[in-house]
C-alpha cells in the first residue's frame, strides 16, 4: 500500500468514524493487509494520527491502516428510498440520480456549498463509498443488511 493510499484511508476513515463503520482486519494486525477472515469484522472506534493507528469498540488493541479495510457500500446500491430521503433533506432543490451524483432540478449545476456538506455527511453516515475505496482495493463492498440497525 502506498504512503498516498494510506492518507487517502485514513481521510475516510476519519470521516467515517462517527458513524459506526465496520472494517475488516487481514490476519497480521501489524502489517500490511492481508485477506480478511470472515469473522473479523469490527466496529472503528478512534484513529490515533500520530501511529495511524486505530482502536476498536468491541476491543482495545490497534492496528495499522495498512491492514485495515471498511466495508463500503457502492453509490449504485442506494435505494430510492435512501435517493428521496437525501433529497428532501437538501428541500428538493436537487436529486440523486442512479450514480449517486447531485442534479440540480432545474438543470442550473449549481450546488451550494452547505448543501454539499449535508450531502457528504449523509454519504458517511449511509456508508456509501464516494472515493471509490473499492475499486481501488481500499475497502471491501458491505454485504447487503450489514448496516441495517
Amino acid at each position: 500500500m502506498t504512503q498516498e493510499d494510506k492518507q487517502l484511508l485514513r481521510k475516510d476513515l476519519y470521516a467515517r468514524q462517527s458513524y459506526g463503520v465496520k472494517v475488516s482486519l487481514g490476519r497480521d494486525r501489524t502489517s500490511e493487509y492481508i485477506e480478511p477472515e470472515a469473522e473479523t469484522c469490527l466496529t472503528l472506534y478512534y484513529i490515533n494520527p500520530q501511529r495511524l493507528e486505530c482502536v476498536f469498540k468491541e476491543c482495545w488493541w490497534t492496528a495499522y491502516i495498512g491492514a485495515i479495510r471498511p466495508y463500503l457500500r457502492p453509490l449504485s446500491s442506494m435505494t430510492e428510498e435512501e435517493r428521496n430521503e437525501i433529497s428532501k433533506k437538501l428541500n428538493y432543490e436537487f436529486y440523486v440520480d442512479d450514480e449517486g451524483a447531485l442534479c440540480a432540478e432545474d438543470d442550473r449545476h449549481r450546488v451550494r456549498v452547505d448543501l454539499i456538506e449535508i450531502y457528504i455527511e449523509w454519504l458517511n453516515a449511509h456508508h456509501f463509498d464516494y472515493r471509490e475505496l473499492i475499486e481501488k482495493g481500499l475497502a471491501l463492498e458491505a454485504p447487503e443488511g450489514m448496516y441495517k440497525s
